[in-house]
């Protein structure tokens, strides 16, 4: 399982919420790098099935049965028969890129418009699908205006668009959110 979560919000950890709300460049900074993931469900078919306190998890794993890595990641306190995606590191020979492609703000009626495009390459020998993850940080009134591809609603926060890349490709998705507040 192949992620892109390519807004790289931690460089802006010291801004206001106001800042955060309100500043064109805010959100624009992007990750190159596609995460792997190991997805599970907590239950006794799995060898688990009990509430998981959150912590630490080692994840063993490899491309054979004769290479073996070892990766480290968190998870939350998760109960039993609910999903657990462990990050494995990134993928190799996937990349991503973001970029903000529009921006207009009305302070008077508060409100904001924003784009981006979101272009993901394979160089794979096989076709790949990742999930596109994306923060609607501005404001919690938004609603997505145009979008090139499905998505849906992950929480009141985010949102999600599975994108196939075929072999040695490229896919690009595009989209318009509209936030008041």
């Amino acid at each position: 399982m192949f992620e892109y979560d390519g807004a790289q919000l931690d460089a802006y950890a010291d801004w206001s919420s106001e800042a955060r709300r309100v500043r064109e460049e805010y959100g624009t900074e992007c990750v190159p790098y596609v995460k792997e993931l190991v997805a599970f469900d907590n239950t006794s078919a799995n060898g688990l099935g009990t509430p998981l306190p959150a912590g630490q998890l080692q994840y063993y794993g490899g491309a054979s049965k004769h290479e073996v890595s070892m990766t480290d990641d968190r998870i939350g306190h998760t109960p039993e028969g609910a999903a657990i995606r462990v990050d494995i590191g990134n993928a190799e020979g996937l990349v991503g890129d973001r970029e903000c492609t529009g921006f207009d703000i009305d302070r008077d009626n508060r409100r904001i418009d924003e784009s981006f495009r979101i272009t993901l390459r394979n160089h794979l020998e096989e076709q790949a699908t990742v999930r596109v993850v994306e923060h609607l940080y501005r404001a919690a009134n938004w609603k997505i205006d145009k979008a090139s591809a499905d998505y849906h609603k992950v929480d009141d926060q985010a949102i999600e668009f599975p994108v196939t890349v075929d072999r040695d490709g490229e896919a690009t998705i595009t989209y318009t959110v509209h936030y008041e507040w």
